[in-house]
């Protein structure tokens, strides 16, 4: 499975499970997915804001949370 066929099964997953999956998620899995290194939630924060500029921190946290439950 490539990378990008992953980030579509996580979104997909999550998907299937009731999630909402708004642009600002995928946003923020991809840039998690595509990560090299653990990153804090501020940078996480940058990195999505270059796909989605409307991404808040709220956001991120609340998006870190839902995915820990998975």
């Amino acid at each position: 499975m490539n990378l990008l066929s992953e980030r579509r099964a996580l979104a997909d997953e999550l998907g299937s499970k009731g999630v909402r999956m708004t642009a600002q998620r995928r946003a923020l899995i991809e840039v998690i997915q595509e990560a090299r290194e653990h990153l804090d939630a501020g940078s996480l924060l940058s990195l999505a804001r270059k796909r989605e500029p409307n991404i808040d921190r709220a956001t991120v946290y609340r998006t870190i949370e839902l995915l820990k439950k998975f």
